[in-house]
């Protein structure tokens, strides 16, 4: 019996966009039919040609009941607060609220919050594994025919942005029906050409059967548990097309026919695939299928569709986790437009991940790891407890609770050696060019280090480069951070932190010129020289330990430049907000809105793929900031002229529990920590390298101290986290 009431049940038949039992059929169908799909074979073979199709069934099995639990515990919470469906996050949130372990209660906020990140995270995965599927199979076909002139797989990528954005602009799930049931005829069809063609190969035995290992070493089941997991990848799709049911009450029927037929397919097409290919199998089987031949051309062509059909729907989930969330901040008269920017902006999201790592095997494995098994096998058992637990006097009850345990734990080890396996796998496939700083090579879809590339530069090009890297948001944020130090003990510890982090710049420069002399390399990067300094390290202890040495390196630096580049878009955007609001005081949009609006110039501006390029950017911004700095400057002194603050009140040093405070503004301002050996990597004087760093560093600290401290003195306690907010809003 259904756990919906039946009076909601019935009032689903009057709502608008509702779908019938086959469109939900047809869609349960298509989201599980993605790019893990395709890549089944590879799958298979990190498992082991008897393994893998037996842990296949099983994985199939505990992900349809994690789908069927989550629907249950919908209905059930649905009759207790009177709504007439939920969302994954909403469950979550009603599950801790209405729980009779009181503990989770005040809870379910967070809660909703966790899986809400969880859930974006696997469905932004989908949405580029869908642009690394496509891209990479128009560019083989279209390989087939220029094989000398073969773009980069990115640049396959942004052309197909474009009709990827118009198409997320449909906004009803049942306007996508009739897409998701043409995807899955062409799938059907081309499914049926494929198993024929892998028969076939089995039969000419293009592969040593006998050779094929049926189970894999243990070493290699994280490898598999990702894909296997990413491929029955609906879980974030279940809530929202049960919830547009005409006929709530027959999901679990709908539900367990489609994820029968999807788990029979998934084990068939993954065995036979690896039977024909063997350990030549690609991690995305149509890169198997022959390049000359028409008909499996079109195939390529027909399945990049189907993808393309997919990304809407998983985008479908993101849009209903996100926008509520975003419209708020945008004013009512702009919400339709907003709404349009907004999707364009998660499509130009997910392009981004897919241009970063285009290695679909590799990218679906860490995504599967990491949120599909959260998502999948621990938060539906946990859910479930909370929403039906009563005690455990019944057998059932202590039965229910045994099995969840099973499946979390499950859960849990997958998810930690997955994830840690999918990482190390995609630093060692990118081990020669560990930092993210790379972009691809026209006509094979690697990357290739942004250092061997980029053109050399002079002297005066690396000055430039130096001091612009070091004049962001953190500079003009400079008397806010002497604030929280004090106006005496601020500028003495600023010239201090800028003398330690200009002989960190050059110390490191140093290590790397030493390793280059040793390993015989021309330069490294940051990541490369944590590698060798400890793989040829005398403290024998760190020998075996460089690999991961440069992935926290890389880790790092990669968090610290993505937010760097995220406080210019605050920076701007802020600024920007205020000037507008001076001339439109009653109609002012949020700050995203302006956020949206740069990240179209930002993105363009971007293009620009090398550094030598840069350089007369670098240098006329060099020259507005010097031009603006002056300007400045004279402001401050002039309000310290008029006494606009009174001095005397600005304590010399600030309690303790504000240096922290400090500490923080006072680091991100030094921020050119990460492009030091990249841009002394290029000059074409190395050897003038210290003299050149020092130089910028001088006029760095000697700038941030004099900002800092005069903008105080101007301001007072008063001086907002960015000094040009401070400055007149009605003079032009």
């Amino acid at each position: 019996m259904s756990l919906l009431h039946h009076d909601d049940s019935e009032a689903r038949l009057f709502l608008e966009h509702s779908t019938t039992n086959l469109q939900t059929l047809m869609h349960l169908l298509k989201a599980n039919t993605g790019s893990g799909f395709w890549g089944l074979a590879y799958t298979v073979m990190n498992a082991g040609i008897l393994l893998g199709p037996i842990a296949l069934v099983i994985i199939g099995i505990i992900c349809t009941h994690s789908m069927k639990i989550l629907a249950d515990s919908s209905h059930a919470l649905c009759r207790r607060n009177g709504k007439m469906f939920l969302d994954y996050g909403d469950v979550t949130h009603e599950a801790m609220r209405l729980s009779s372990v009181k503990w989770f209660n005040s809870y379910g906020s967070v809660g909703r919050a966790v899986v809400n990140t969880f859930l974006l995270f696997i469905q932004l995965g989908f949405c580029s594994a869908y642009f690394i599927f496509i891209a990479s199979n128009v560019q083989q076909v279209y390989h087939n025919f220029h094989k000398n002139n073969t773009p980069a797989i990115q640049v396959f990528m942004v052309i197909l942005a474009v009709f990827i954005i118009l198409y997320c602009y449909i906004r009803n799930l049942d306007d996508l029906a009739i897409f998701s049931t043409v995807a899955n005829i062409i799938v059907v069809v081309g499914v049926i050409i494929i198993y024929q063609y892998l028969i076939h190969g089995i039969a000419e035995k293009r592969t040593d059967v006998s050779s094929l290992p049926l189970a894999r070493n243990i070493s290699n089941l994280p490898l598999f548990w990702g894909p296997a997991i990413y491929a029955f990848e609906s879980i974030g799709t279940v809530l929202p097309i049960e919830n547009k049911m005409k006929h709530p009450h027959d999901f679990t029927k709908v539900l367990y026919t489609s994820m029968s037929i999807v788990t029979t397919v998934f084990v068939t097409f993954g065995t036979l695939g690896y039977l024909c290919f063997g350990s030549g199998v690609s991690d995305t089987i149509t890169l198997n299928l022959p390049e000359d031949q028409g008909l499996y051309i079109s195939l390529k062509i027909l399945f990049s569709m189907v993808m393309f059909v997919s990304y809407g729907l998983q985008f479908y989930v993101i849009i209903q986790i996100t926008w509520p969330c975003v419209q708020e901040y945008v004013p009512e008269n702009y919400r339709v437009f907003g709404e349009y920017v907004f999707r364009t902006t998660l499509v130009l999201m997910t392009l981004v991940f897919a241009a970063s790592i285009p290695h679909l095997g590799l990218f679906i494995s860490l995504v599967g790891s990491f949120a599909g098994s959260v998502l999948t096998l621990i938060f539906p058992p946990i859910i479930e407890e909370l929403t039906f637990y009563n005690g455990y006097g019944e057998t059932t009850s202590r039965l229910r609770l045994t099995k969840n345990v099973l499946i979390v734990v499950f859960g849990i080890l997958g998810f930690i050696f997955g994830t840690f396996a999918s990482i190390v796998k995609i630093f060692s496939a990118f081990k020669s060019v560990p930092d993210m700083l790379s972009v691809p090579v026209a006509g094979s879809g690697y990357p290739m280090d942004l250092l061997i590339i980029l053109s050399w530069f002079m002297n005066l090009q690396t000055l430039m480069h130096l001091l612009k890297a070091n004049t962001g948001p953190g500079f003009l944020g400079m008397a806010y951070t002497v604030m929280n130090a004090g106006i005496l003990l601020g500028p003495i510890a600023l010239v201090i932190i800028g003398i330690i982090c200009t002989h960190s710049m050059k110390i490191l420069a140093d290590s790397s010129h030493a390793l280059c002399r040793r390993n015989g390399k021309m330069f490294l990067d940051y990541g490369d020289v944590t590698h060798e300094a400890m793989r040829l390290s005398s403290a024998k202890w760190f020998n075996s330990y460089g690999s991961v040495g440069r992935a926290v390196v890389n880790t790092f630096l990669v968090f610290i430049q993505l937010g760097f580049c995220s406080a210019y878009f605050i920076f701007i955007a802020s600024n920007v907000q205020q000037a507008y609001h001076n001339f439109h005081k009653n109609n002012t949009p949020a700050i995203q809105v302006f956020m949206v609006i740069f990240a179209v110039f930002i993105i363009l501006y971007c293009y620009i793929r090398n550094l030598d390029n840069l350089a007369i950017c670098s240098t006329f911004a060099n020259i507005i900031v010097v031009v603006g700095v002056i300007i400045i400057y004279q402001y401050l002194i002039h309000g310290i002229a008029e006494k606009r603050t009174d001095v005397s009140s600005l304590p010399l040093a600030r309690n303790i529990s504000n240096l922290p405070l400090f500490w923080g503004p006072a680091i991100y301002a030094f921020e050119s920590i990460g492009i030091v050996l990249p841009v002394e990597n290029k000059m074409k004087h190395p050897h003038d390298f210290k003299k050149v760093l020092y130089t910028s560093m001088s006029i760095v600290t000697t700038a941030f101290v004099t900002f800092g401290t005069l903008g105080y003195l101007c301001f007072g306690p008063g001086v907002l986290d960015t000094i040009t907010l401070n400055l007149p809003e009605d003079q032009g």
